[in-house]
């Protein structure tokens, strides 16, 4: 945090200035390891999610291997592990079934709203699944039609599925409902909200000629509306690749060396925490301070913090790369998921 030097009029003044306690710095932000339990060797954590102080999920996989039995060739013998689930409980981690996945692989997203929890596979055809307290359970797609795209925030779950002109959909107590985006939306990036009626989404819309350019929209709770990005705060290359709402009114959008704020219609091109690197995450903690993950490349992410202006370096362990992040809504703390210098997997905090 910056601090401004008052000069003295006086040299009684000054002196007084001189004998008076000087103003405290913020302290560094540290985040530190959370102790996991056991995981299958060669596991990885791709997602977190901050529902509350004691329901933190971390989400990934265990297990994977890969056997070559000659140099640069394909796996002989591999397998891409086990999805695993983990929730943070405020003392201790607990694990959840996940009934019908079917095959291998990964969960790389959990999410949701305060009382409801999804997680997702990483497969060109998701699965998706809905916690219901015990275990997570698979839900299926829209009537005759195969998952290609799933997000899952406070603004609830949200799917597309295959086909040219498929619609999006919105989960609605047990069943899906059809929430089309404006049709200037050919390709959808990212969807993210912080309640039922306050959510953005980010894409890609093409002019004749075939020239694209970012498309963002707002879900009021009924409609999608589109707002209109400004030449000046487009990312140098076409997509922003992902959105971040804060409070009402409010959104962040992330592109390529870029980091846009939206604030009541109005826009703002921000810094970014290190020249020319990219914004690989982003998590605002509700009273103006924001978290980002900076780094060229999305497995190596740096921490920051953006306080009163300026973006502050957090420290984290030695060889640590967070490359998720969540906070706790209404206490600002955060939480990551990272890996060690040798790969493995790592649960960070302030807390």
């Amino acid at each position: 945090m910056t601090m401004k030097r008052l000069a003295a009029a006086a040299a009684a003044a000054a002196c007084a200035l001189l004998a008076a306690p000087a103003p405290a710095h913020a302290a560094p932000a540290s985040l530190h390891p959370v102790a996991l339990p056991f995981l299958w060797p060669n596991a990885d954590l791709y997602d977190v999610d901050a529902v509350s102080p004691a329901k933190v999920w971390a989400a990934g996989r265990q297990g994977a291997f890969c056997a070559v039995w000659v140099p640069w060739t394909p796996c002989a013998v591999g397998s891409n592990g086990n999805p695993v689930i983990r929730q943070w409980t405020g003392s201790a981690w607990k694990e959840y079934p996940i009934n019908g996945w079917q095959g291998q692989g990964a969960v790389v997203a959990v999410g949701g709203t305060a009382t409801e929890t999804w997680a997702a596979s990483g497969n060109s055809t998701p699965q998706v699944f809905r916690f219901d307290g015990t275990a997570f359970q698979p839900v299926a797609a829209p009537a005759g039609h195969t998952y290609t795209w799933f997000r899952a925030s406070a603004a609830g779950a949200w799917a597309r599925v295959e086909g040219l002109a498929a619609p999006l959909y919105r989960r609605s107590g047990n069943a899906w409902q059809e929430a089309s985006l404006p049709g200037t939306f050919a390709n959808l990036i990212d969807l993210q909200g912080r309640a039922a009626d306050d959510a953005y989404a980010v894409g890609t819309g093409y002019r004749t000629g075939g020239f694209g350019y970012p498309t963002l929209a707002h879900w009021d709770g009924a409609a999608w509306h589109e707002i209109p990005v400004p030449e000046d705060m487009r990312p140098s290359t076409v997509n922003f690749t992902a959105v971040v709402p804060g409070g009402p009114g409010e959104a962040w959008l992330i592109g390529p060396g870029a980091l846009v704020h939206l604030k009541d219609g109005a826009w703002t091109r921000m810094t970014v925490p290190v020249a020319g690197e990219d914004v690989l995450d982003l998590a605002p903690a509700g009273d103006g301070t924001l978290w980002a993950l900076s780094g060229a490349e999305p497995a190596a992410g740096r921490p920051y913090r953006y306080v009163d202006g300026v973006w502050e370096a957090a420290t984290v362990p030695t060889g640590a790369r967070p490359h998720r992040l969540a906070v706790v809504p209404g206490t600002g703390k955060v939480w990551a998921v990272a890996a060690d210098a040798s790969g493995k997997p790592l649960v960070l905090t302030d807390s």
